[in-house]
């Protein structure tokens, strides 16, 4: 793994200000894979960066009983947010009909690892885990040494984002 040191989110709002950070960043066809624990911070993630691509939304509820919750971005592509918690194999996110989506949309994608083989190599993985007191998480980047590009650009964009948070 590259040199990427595991960055301290220290509450609630220094997590909403990352979001924000990294959806001025995100653009139709990215995909954002959130990976972590229940609990972790992962919906708080992607709901914040919804929130500043999507500015006139009140209410971004979970995708959990869903799957899967689609927005109009005000740059004009759709941002769709996945919580793949209740599927229980990769044969089932197939239905729910998102190959176009990873090409026209920004896609937010929690528990990736239901999509086993679907996700294409473009994907960004971050991974958030229990920070050393309740209210603090850990953020980490996947792996840059295997060539994703868009992953190292990931990498960039946090580092940037940390100077700020």
């Amino acid at each position: 793994m590259a040199n990427n040191k595991p960055q301290l989110i220290r509450n609630l709002n220094e997590m909403q200000h990352l979001g924000r950070a990294l959806a001025s960043k995100l653009d139709a066809g990215d995909i954002l894979c959130l990976h972590g624990p229940l609990g972790a911070g992962k919906s708080t993630l992607a709901r914040a960066i919804i929130a500043e691509l999507c500015l006139d939304i009140d209410d971004i509820p979970s995708p959990t009983f869903t799957l899967v919750q689609p927005y109009m971005a005000q740059a004009g592509f759709e941002v769709w947010h996945l919580d793949l918690y209740r599927l229980e194999s990769p044969d089932e996110v197939i239905a729910l009909g998102i190959e176009e989506a990873f090409y026209e949309a920004c896609c937010l994608v929690e528990w990736p690892e239901r999509m086993a083989g679907l996700l294409p190599d473009t994907a960004m993985h971050l991974y958030l885990d229990f920070g050393p007191d309740k209210d603090s998480r850990i953020l980490n980047v996947g792996d840059t040494d295997t060539g994703n590009k868009s992953q190292t650009k990931l990498a960039g964009w946090l580092a940037t984002a940390a100077d700020v948070v």
